[in-house]
C-alpha cells in the first residue's frame, strides 16, 4: 500500500512533478527519473546526445553560457624555476610540476558550473573545475592549473571543455558525478592507468600533483546505510587509493581537501532549493535537531580521522611521494549577499554544485593552502584575500616534512570528541535510517508506485491472500511487457530484436570467456570413500540443484530486454554443463575436470525445468523458499529413475539457492515471508533430502544483499526492478532498514540451522553452508559506476560473468575450511581458482579436525620421503664421487 500523504507532501510533489516535468521538456526526453540523482546523470547519458553535444537551445537558439566568471584576483607572483628538477618531494616548486590529475564527484566533474537553468546542470563543466580544469587562462578562468601555467605553460592533464569521466576533454579528471568513498579506489585505478598509457607523461621523471576531494555524497546518503558511511570505513577508502598511487606513481604530491559542512545546504533556503535538496542530499533536510547534531558530528569524524591518516606519516616514507591535508573547506560557511542571506551566485540552478564563483574561489583557496605551512594552514575561505606567493625563504610547496610543524588543523577539544564518538560507534551490520516523520515519497516513487500497480495487473499479477506475486512471464508477454517498458523509457533504439522460429537464440550472446584460469591439481579418488567427510571433487558423480531464476539462468546471455525471458540452463552457475570448463565455467565444468563421467547437469535452453536438458536442475524461475519442498521431492524423484545412476551408490552434490523472491515479495505479506516461516520451508526441504536422497552432499548458499539493487539504476532498470523486486526499491526509512533486517536474518537463521548438527547424524549425507554472498556488494567499474557487465539487461539477474564469478566463488567456499570461508566478496577480480589443497570438501565435521593434521600428515611425509629418495640421495652420491 501506499503511505500516507499528508498536504505539506502535496504540494513538494506537484512542485517537483512541475520541476522534472518542464526538465524533461527542456531535453526532450519522454520520462525522466527524479529519484536518485545518479540515476538521473545515468538516465541522460544514455539516452540522448544531448549529454556532449554543443551547447544550444531546443530550437537552435543558444543558450546563455554561464561559465563566464571575471576573476578579481590580480597574479602578482614573480616566477621562480628551478635550477634542475628536484629529486625531493619537500623541495618542489610549483615550476616543477609536469602534470595534474584529479578524483573525486560531481564538485570535481564542475556539473553545471556554467549552467542557467537546472538542466544544464547534468552538463560536466571539466574546463572550468577548481583543481583540474584548465580552459583558456587564468585572467579569464581561474582553476588550481590555471594558476600553475603560469609557472610551467608545458603543465599537463588538466581538463578541458566539457563531457563526461570518458570525454576527449578530461585528460586526467577523473571524477564520476554522484561518486562515493567506495568508488575512489576505482577512479584512482583509472587515473594510474592514464598516466602511464600517456605518451607525453614521464612517469619517473616528471612531478606530479593530483587532488583527492570526495566524501559529500557519503555524508548525504549516510543515513540510509550508517555502516557503509561510518568515518572509519571512509577513511579506510581514501587510504586505499592513496597506498595505490605511492606503490605506482613516484615524483607525486597529493592535496587531500578536507569535505565541508554539508549541513550548511539547509541554510540555502526556498521552494526549489528544498525540492531539489530532497533528493540531491536527503539526509540533510527535514532534520530533527537531534538527527542535524548527528550529521554534523559525522562530518567531524570525516575530518579528523582523514586529517590523523595524512599526518601518521604513512606517506612520508618515500622521498619522491608525499600526501598533504588541504583543510580550507572544514570551516567554510555559506558566503552572504550584502543583505546578509545566502549568496546564490556561488552556486549552480540546483542550489547544491558549485557555480563558476565558487569553482574560482575554490582554487584560490586550494592554492592558498599549498602556500601555507601544516599547522599554519586556513580551514577557511577567506573571500578578500589575495593570491598567494611562493617567497624567497619558503619557495616550495608545503608538506609535512617541510613546515617544521606536527600541528593539526582541529582542536584538541573537536579531535577528542571525534574520538569519542568513532570509539564509542557500535558495529552494527543493520543500517540506520531515519524516521518515518521525514518525506519519504518523491515526485517519481508517488508517480513510480501507480505505475507498477497498473502494470502488475495488466502483465499477469495474481492475487491470494493479499500477497501480490509477479509470475515470471512467457516471450510472448515479455516483449509485449518490453514495448511498454520501453515507450516509458524512451531506450528503445537497441531492445527491439525478437527472435524468430528460425533463429537460434544463442547468436544472441554477451560472448563471454572464462576469464578465469583452472590450476587446480588433478585428485583421482583411491577408492569410492563410504564417509561424506572424506568425499573428493572425483567422488561426484550426479550434480543437481534447487533454487529460482537465477539457477534457472533466466536471461544471462540474453543481449537486449527484449529477450530476456530465456532460460540458459546449461550455463548456469551451480548446474550447468554446457562445453567445458575453458569456455564456460561452472561448478559442474569443475568437477568434469576431475569426473568426465558426471551425470546430471543441465544443459542448452529451455523454458521450465520439465524440459529434456534440464536433468537434474530443478530450479523454477520465480520460485521462493516455500517451493523448496516440492523442488527436493522433484530432485529425488529424477535422481531416483534415472537408469544411468546408481541411486545407492553414486555419490550427488545438490546445491540449495533461495530467498530472493521471498524478500522481493515480503513488504506484501509479511507474517507469509518472516525469517522463521523462510528458514523452517529451508528445513523441510533438507529434511526430505536427508531422508530420501542417500550419499549426497548438500550446498546451501546464503542469500545476497538484495539492497544493493540501488547502486544500479537507470529509468528502465528501475521499471523492471518494480517487477522482479518491487518490495525492494523506491523505498526509504522503515522501509529499508526492514528490508536490511530481514536479509541479515534470512543468512544468520539459515546458517544456524545448517551448522546446528540436525544434518550431521548419518555419514552418507551432509549439509554446508556456503556463505560467499553474504557481504558481496554491487560491482564496479574504474571509473566508479556500477559494472553492468555481471548483470543481464535488466540489471536483476546475473549475466555469464557474474554466473562464472559465482561458480568460482562457490567452488572456493566448497574447498576452504570452516573458519576460513571468503564471507567478504565475491571479490570481482580474476585471480585464478583457488588450489585444492585438502583432498576432501570441507563439510562442518572436517573443519573441527585440529588443523586437519590427520588428512594432511600423511601426505607431507610421504612428499617429503619421494624428494629425499629422488632428489638429496642422488646429490649426495655425485658429491662423493666427485671427491
Amino acid at each position: 500500500m501506499l503511505p500516507p500523504v499528508d498536504i505539506g507532501q502535496v504540494v513538494v510533489l506537484l512542485c517537483s512533478g512541475m520541476l522534472a516535468a518542464s526538465t524533461a521538456a527542456a531535453i526532450n526526453t519522454d520520462y525522466v527519473m527524479w529519484d536518485k540523482y545518479d540515476a538521473l546523470l545515468r538516465s541522460f547519458r544514455e539516452q540522448s546526445d544531448y549529454y556532449n553535444q554543443p551547447i544550444e537551445g531546443l530550437d537552435g537558439f543558444p543558450l546563455p553560457d554561464c561559465s563566464k566568471y571575471e576573476n578579481v584576483f590580480e597574479f602578482t607572483c614573480d616566477v621562480e624555476t628551478s635550477t634542475r628538477v628536484p629529486h625531493s618531494a619537500h623541495k618542489v616548486r610549483p615550476s616543477d610540476i609536469s602534470v595534474i590529475g584529479a578524483v573525486g564527484d560531481s564538485l570535481t566533474a564542475a556539473n553545471g558550473a556554467g549552467a542557467c537553468f537546472l538542466p544544464s546542470v547534468l552538463r560536466e563543466f571539466r574546463g572550468v573545475s577548481w583543481s583540474i580544469g584548465g580552459n583558456e587562462e587564468y585572467e579569464t578562468v581561474l582553476t588550481l592549473p590555471n594558476i600553475i601555467k603560469k609557472f610551467n605553460p608545458d603543465l599537463r592533464g588538466y581538463s578541458t571543455g566539457y563531457g563526461d569521466v570518458d570525454s576527449n576533454g578530461a585528460h586526467l579528471n577523473c571524477a564520476v558525478p554522484a561518486a562515493r568513498s567506495e568508488m575512489i579506489p576505482g577512479q584512482t585505478e583509472n587515473l594510474i592507468n592514464r598516466i602511464l598509457n600517456n605518451p607525453h607523461i614521464n612517469v619517473d621523471e616528471d612531478w606530479k600533483l593530483i587532488t583527492v576531494f570526495i566524501g559529500g555524497n557519503d555524508i548525504c546518503r549516510s543515513c540510509n546505510n550508517r555502516e557503509r558511511s561510518k568515518a572509519v570505513n571512509y577513511v579506510a577508502r581514501i587510504q586505499q587509493s592513496l597506498d595505490m598511487m605511492m606503490d605506482r606513481l613516484p615524483r607525486t604530491i597529493v592535496n587531500v581537501v578536507g569535505i565541508m559542512l554539508v549541513p550548511e545546504i539547509i541554510n540555502l533556503v526556498s521552494l526549489k532549493c528544498d525540492i531539489l535538496h530532497t533528493f540531491l542530499c536527503p539526509c540533510a533536510m527535514y532534520n530533527t535537531e537531534e538527527e542535524e547534531a548527528e550529521l554534523r558530528d559525522l562530518t567531524t569524524q570525516y575530518q579528523v580521522l582523514l586529517e590523523e591518516l595524512i599526518m601518521s606519516g604513512r606517506y612520508d616514507t618515500r622521498d619522491d611521494f608525499t600526501a598533504v591535508y588541504q583543510p580550507f573547506l572544514t570551516d567554510t560557511l555559506l558566503p552572504l549577499d550584502p543583505e546578509g542571506d545566502p549568496d546564490k551566485s556561488y552556486f549552480a540552478p540546483d542550489c547544491f554544485h558549485f557555480g563558476i564563483k565558487a569553482h574560482a574561489m575554490a582554487a584560490k583557496e586550494l592554492w592558498n593552502n599549498m602556500m601555507e605551512p601544516v599547522g599554519s594552514k586556513r580551514s577557511s575561505w577567506e573571500f578578500d584575500e589575495p593570491l598567494l606567493c611562493p617567497t624567497e625563504e619558503n619557495p616550495y610547496i608545503f608538506t609535512n616534512l617541510n613546515s617544521g610543524s606536527t600541528e593539526t588543523t582541529f582542536s584538541n577539544d573537536r579531535t577528542q570528541k571525534a574520538h569519542k564518538m568513532h570509539d564509542d560507534d557500535i558495529d552494527n551490520s543493520t543500517p540506520f535510517l531515519r524516521d518515518n516523520n521525514h518525506l519519504n515519497v518523491l515526485p517519481s516513487l508517488f508517480i513510480m508506485r501507480g505505475l507498477i500497480f497498473v502494470m502488475f495487473f495488466v502483465f499477469r499479477v495474481k492475487s491470494a491472500e493479499n500477497d501480490y506475486l509477479f509470475n515470471y512471464p512467457d516471450r510472448g508477454e515479455w516483449s509485449k511487457l518490453m514495448a511498454v517498458v520501453n515507450k516509458m523509457s524512451s531506450e528503445s533504439n537497441d531492445d527491439n530484436h525478437e527472435i524468430t522460429e528460425d533463429e537460434d537464440p544463442m547468436d544472441c550472446r554477451l560472448g563471454y570467456v572464462n576469464e578465469f584460469t583452472f590450476d587446480c591439481p588433478a585428485l583421482p579418488s583411491s577408492k569410492v570413500p563410504s564417509s561424506v567427510h572424506e568425499l573428493t571433487p572425483a567422488d561426484i558423480s550426479v550434480i543437481g540443484a534447487l533454487g529460482d531464476s537465477l539457477t534457472a539462468a533466466y536471461g544471462m546471455e540474453s543481449c537486449t530486454m527484449q529477450n530476456l525471458a530465456i532460460e540458459y540452463r546449461g550455463r548456469s552457475w551451480s548446474v550447468g554443463g554446457d562445453e567445458d570448463i575453458g569456455t564456460i565455467l561452472t561448478l559442474s565444468n569443475i568437477l568434469k575436470t576431475y569426473n568426465p563421467n558426471l551425470k546430471g547437469y543441465s544443459v542448452g535452453i529451455g523454458d521450465g525445468p520439465d524440459y529434456e536438458g534440464a536433468n537434474f536442475n530443478v530450479a523454477v524461475s520465480g520460485s521462493k523458499a516455500e517451493d523448496m519442498p516440492v523442488q527436493a521431492r522433484e530432485l529425488i524423484d529424477r535422481v531416483k529413475n534415472d537408469p544411468e545412476v546408481d541411486f545407492q551408490n553414486d555419490w550427488k552434490m545438490a546445491t540449495m539457492f533461495i530467498g530472493t523472491n521471498d524478500l522481493c515479495q515480503h513488504c506484501f505479506n509479511e507474517n507469509k515471508y518472516a525469517t522463521e516461516q523462510y528458514v523452517d520451508y529451508i528445513r523441510q526441504a533438507l529434511d526430505i533430502l536427508h531422508e530420501g536422497l542417500p550419499r549426497t552432499f548438500v550446498n546451501v548458499v546464503g542469500i545476497l544483499l538484495i539492497p544493493e539493487l540501488e547502486y544500479y539504476s537507470t529509468p528502465k532498470c528501475d521499471i523492471i526492478h518494480s517487477l522482479f523486486c518491487y518490495c525492494a526499491v523506491f523505498k526509504q526509512g522503515d522501509e529499508t532498514r526492514e528490508l536490511w533486517t530481514m536479509t541479515r536474518g534470512y543468512q544468520r537463521r539459515t546458517k544456524e540451522l545448517v551448522e546446528s548438527g540436525r544434518y550431521d547424524t548419518k555419514d552418507d549425507f551432509t549439509v554446508v553452508y556456503q556463505p560467499f554472498l553474504e557481504e558481496t556488494g554491487m560491482p564496479f567499474l574504474e571509473n566508479g559506476e556500477a559494472d553492468g557487465s555481471y548483470f543481464a539487461p535488466d540489471c536483476f539477474h546475473t549475466s555469464s560473468r557474474g554466473h562464472a564469478a559465482g561458480a568460482k566463488a562457490l567452488w572456493n567456499n566448497m574447498v576452504c575450511i570452516k573458519e576460513g570461508k571468503r564471507v567478504i566478496s565475491i571479490t570481482f577480480v580474476n585471480p585464478s581458482l583457488g588450489i585444492l589443497v585438502s583432498p576432501f570438501f570441507a563439510t562442518v565435521l572436517l573443519a573441527y579436525l585440529p588443523v586437519c593434521m590427520f588428512i594432511f600428515l600423511p601426505a607431507y611425509l610421504s612428499v617429503c620421503l619421494s624428494v629425499c629418495m629422488s632428489v638429496c640421495l642422488p646429490a649426495c652420491f655425485s658429491v662423493l664421487l666427485s671427491e
